[in-house]
């Protein structure tokens, strides 16, 4: 059987680099309140962890008749969840995680899993290698197609980076590995104050050097959603159509790919979406294969060109070398008729909840 792990604190963790990581407290409350979620794709018979069965199974109970309401028609059946303390009795042939990184390989060692299960050392750190936001930014520059824009800048001192913040006006600046939001700073040259001085300092002698990209007039973000297989080949799994605020997510569309396809060809052409598609399978192709294996997410934009008015396509503003919220809304819409168009998102009152909010 397969064993389904949720662990959201991962981009954390590639971060800290550490197998004695201790996530952030919102990071611990996340994998408790919903670390169910893992069931949404999970086959008959497999295992989910989490920290307390009782719970998940109620709260995962609650969010299937939330679906049932919307009119998903998506039936689960023999997905069992477990806690740490049953690991070690129970017949596990594979395991997927949300992302690997040092710390989750540790835990999953330390409740009694077999280590010939897991990737060995030297293939966490090629992830987290490739998981840096350099690669990203390298196959942002191999998309050379018309109606395309994005370029970003690997800065090794805090001159160099404040210099293209000049060049551009308003500039975002990225940490290498950051978790959605967090390692993200939106800036002009007026905004260049002692603190942002003191975090980029920070970013880069943490993590070797920052990257700069300018800031564009936003109008959607989307994304495509992958996944590496064993042959090395990319396979596209489809669109993700989502919501964020100040870089950080806060819901995808469950609908059917022609009409989120629909949503974007209002803007940009078809044949721009599919010649993008295959410039990533072809590019990640080169990149990933003999290195990684399993699912991945290209976050992109569409934007208004400042001096035209013409809508173009970032192509590559994120690549996520894990399952992604995108993962998560395919594997529902693919249930999902052209009538209702929920917004799957994780809300927050006194725990965090999966929620359905019609858009």
């Amino acid at each position: 059987m397969t064993l389904h792990v949720f662990n959201p604190e991962h981009d954390i963790a590639l971060a800290q680099n550490t197998i004695n990581f201790t996530a952030p407290q919102a990071a611990k409350c996340l994998r408790k309140d919903i670390g169910f979620i893992a069931a949404l794709w999970a086959n008959d018979g497999d295992y989910v962890l989490v920290e307390d069965t009782d719970r998940a199974k109620k709260a995962f109970y609650q969010f299937t008749c939330e679906l049932a309401e919307t009119g998903i028609d998506r039936t689960f059946h023999g997905v069992e969840f477990i806690s740490n303390d049953m690991l070690h009795s129970l017949q596990i042939d594979n395991i997927t995680t949300w992302g690997w990184d040092f710390a989750i390989r540790n835990e999953l060692m330390r409740n009694g899993i077999d280590s010939r299960l897991l990737p060995e050392p030297t293939e966490v750190n090629i992830i987290r290698q490739l998981s840096h936001r350099s690669t990203a930014a390298s196959v942002l520059k191999s998309i050379n197609l018309p109606d395309t824009v994005g370029i970003a800048y690997t800065c090794m001192t805090e001159g160099e980076a404040f210099g293209h913040v000049s060049d551009f006006g308003a500039a975002v600046l990225k940490a290498p590995w950051s978790c959605s939001g967090r390692g993200l700073r939106f800036v002009s040259p007026a905004d260049i104050t002692p603190h942002i001085v003191g975090w980029v300092r920070n970013i880069i002698k943490n993590q070797g050097c920052i990257i700069i990209e300018p800031h564009y007039d936003r109008i959607c973000d989307f994304g495509m959603e992958f996944r590496c297989a064993e042959d090395g080949k990319i396979v596209y799994d489809g669109l993700s159509v989502f919501n964020t605020e100040h870089g950080s997510y806060t819901g995808n569309i469950i609908a059917t790919e022609y009409f989120k396809e629909s949503m974007l060809t209002h803007y940009v052409s078809k044949q721009l979406l599919d010649n993008i598609k295959e410039m990533i399978q072809f590019k990640c192709g080169e990149i990933y294969s003999g290195k990684y294996c399993g699912p991945f997410g290209v976050d992109m934009m569409i934007v208004r060109e400042n001096n035209t008015g013409k809508c173009k396509v970032h192509p590559c503003v994120e690549i996520n070398l894990r399952r992604t919220m995108g993962h998560v809304a395919l594997s529902l819409s693919q249930y999902a008729d052209n009538k209702t168009k929920p917004l799957f998102c994780i809300e927050k009152d006194k725990n965090y909840q999966l929620k359905l909010n019609f858009i």
